[in-house]
């Protein structure tokens, strides 16, 4: 079985663009054209800073839902605290899709729980960490600079980074 899903957001530069409802659907009917398909298992909203407001969100994937263009939609990088905010506009995401394997293991505490009690699956991405758990790297050096951009890597350590800091 195969499940199909996409997810709309993006940076331009520093800034994440925020979608109105309409440059939501605008972004769903993209993702579908360039995917050859009528719809999506799942759609996702790429990071919270995406959505102009929840409300407007929430509305424009009812309205794909119930449409037919989405079976289902999800969230992307929602702290506890987003997901709270998605949650009271009347959202009902079926997952939550984070950052997530041994060594970045900071959504155990409040999203993880948050997720259970929505009853919003947990979704990983980078389980592996870039290679770093899976062999592929020997040394966070190796790791390309557009992979060391996380504040998992020292900040100086590649001009890709933006949180200046230490790492972890």
């Amino acid at each position: 079985d195969v499940v199909l899903a996409s997810k709309f957001g993006m940076h331009e530069g520093e800034e994440q663009r925020q979608y109105s409802g309409e440059g939501i659907a605008a972004a769903l009917r993209e993702s579908l054209r360039a995917l050859g398909t009528e719809y999506l298992d799942v759609y996702f909203v790429h990071w919270p800073g995406n959505m102009r407001s929840a409300a407007e969100t929430v509305e424009a994937l009812e309205a794909a839902q119930a449409a037919g263009l989405i079976k289902c939609y999800g969230v992307c990088n929602f702290g506890s605290k987003d997901l709270k905010g998605f949650l009271d506009a009347g959202g009902r995401p079926v997952a939550n899709q984070f950052h997530y394997n041994l060594l970045w293991r900071s959504i155990e505490p409040e999203v993880i729980p948050a997720c259970l009690a929505a009853n919003c699956k947990v979704l990983c991405y980078s389980a592996v960490m870039q290679g770093m758990l899976s062999g592929d790297y020997s040394a966070s050096e190796q790791v390309p600079n557009g992979m060391r951009r996380t504040a998992l890597f020292r900040g100086d350590s590649t001009p890709d980074s933006r949180h200046g800091g230490p790492g972890h």
